[in-house]
């Protein structure tokens, strides 16, 4: 079983990769999911706590369901925002992977679904955190120029 744990600003190509990469039928949780009405996305700040509260509950349900492929498909800028989905996958026996797509946060801002401007692009770069090597995971980095 694995849990893949995406990383990467808006815009970077995560979600492109899991459908280009990824086979069979994993379960992708998204906070994005949240915001989505229908085919349209509102995002709402005042509302990215319970946005992350349901990927959890999904992320988790997921897991107790044994899903074969689970993938957490957030932008995971910083540590704290993916451990918890690292000790979760590892304490149910999952094999955990992390990929990270690397594009310019310019790159980004000119091609996000989500119209997330380039300030908070670039913001959300500035706070990248490394995996740290005893975290023992297998970290995949792609450099991610192509225009989508």
């Amino acid at each position: 079983m694995r849990c893949i744990i995406m990383r990467g600003l808006p815009g970077a190509g995560k979600s492109r990769w899991i459908s280009k990469v990824v086979g069979g039928r994993p379960a992708v949780v998204s906070a994005d999911d949240y915001f989505m009405q229908g085919i349209d996305y509102r995002f709402d700040p005042k509302k990215i706590g319970d946005a992350h509260r349901q990927c959890m509950q999904f992320f988790l349900d997921a897991i107790e369901e044994g899903e074969e492929i689970v993938i957490v498909d957030n932008t995971n800028t910083q540590l704290w925002e993916l451990s918890p989905y690292k000790a979760v996958a590892e304490a149910r026996g999952y094999r955990v992977e992390v990929v990270e797509i690397h594009a310019s946060p310019e790159t980004c801002a000119s091609r996000n679904t989500h119209g997330v401007p380039l300030a908070s692009c670039q913001a959300m770069a500035s706070r990248w955190e490394k995996i740290p090597p005893f975290w023992g995971v297998t970290v995949d980095s792609i450099d991610n120029k192509e225009q989508a």
